[in-house]
């Protein structure tokens, strides 16, 4: 029987669970999650692959816990770079940056993968990964509002400006680094947009 390392059962539970967690992400994200099994986060943790179960019975559960906690990261970092005191334009140019940032990171290749393994997600968190555009982008529609951006363009220009940060992103990944021009023109193309 494997040693308790902590003060109670329960402790100990919670401890494993995190550590299986804490491997699993690490995992999905160095390989992708399509490219790990049970058997390699069991490795990772140094338990037997059938003790996995107890703490979560499949992937897709490590994954949907990982996405809530993300998206909630995620909504808290863009409404701290967004919701600040300021001109709406400098704030909206240092969330832009946090955006484009952000995509160069595993975290971000994870979060795109939800999409792509929608069948072994519950139909939750399915549902929830289909809301979380509306939620990521509220503090940007905010600020866009803040900027003047009238009601009935508020949903097309906060699409717009989301669409050329991905192909910003999608650019910058295939070359493997910032591209600082190309940040610049993205820079005024959205500024054309709020103006």
């Amino acid at each position: 029987m494997p040693r308790i390392a902590a003060p109670t059962v329960a402790e100990h539970a919670a401890q494993q669970q995190q550590r299986v967690f804490e491997e699993a992400v690490r995992l999905f994200g160095e390989r992708g999650f399509e490219n790990v099994s049970f058997a390699d986060i069991a490795d990772a943790v140094g338990l037997a692959r059938n003790s996995l179960y107890r703490y979560f019975p499949t992937k897709g559960d490590i994954l949907e816990r990982w996405f809530r906690i993300e998206l909630d990261a995620r909504v808290a970092r863009s409404t701290e770079l967004l919701g600040g005191p300021g001109d709406p334009s400098e704030l909206l140019t240092a969330w832009v940056e946090d955006q484009l940032d952000y995509a160069a990171r595993p975290e971000h290749a994870l979060l795109t993968s939800m999409a792509r393994v929608e069948p072994v997600v519950a139909t939750d968190a399915r549902n929830e990964l289909f809301g979380v555009h509306s939620r990521l982008l509220a503090p940007l529609r905010a600020t866009l509002a803040r900027a003047g951006v009238a009601d009935d363009r508020l949903a097309a220009t906060s699409e717009l400006i989301n669409g050329m940060i991905l192909t910003a992103a999608r650019y910058e990944s295939a070359n493997a680094s910032p591209d600082a021009i190309m940040r610049e023109r993205l820079h005024h193309a959205i500024a054309s947009l709020v103006s």
